[in-house]
């Protein structure tokens, strides 16, 4: 799909997608979601 045929589906013009692109690479990135780890629990003995 060419640039032309993305901004006419999302109604923007090529420089408009363009010029939201070049501002949005420019931004940090969003902090990683810290991920919640199970404690290690010992299987009860046999």
């Amino acid at each position: 799909m060419t640039l032309n045929v993305f901004s006419a589906i999302h109604g923007l013009t090529t420089n408009s997608l363009v010029q939201e692109l070049h501002t949005a690479s420019k931004e940090p990135p969003p902090p990683p979601t810290p991920q919640q780890v199970r404690p290690i629990v010992p299987a009860p003995p046999a």
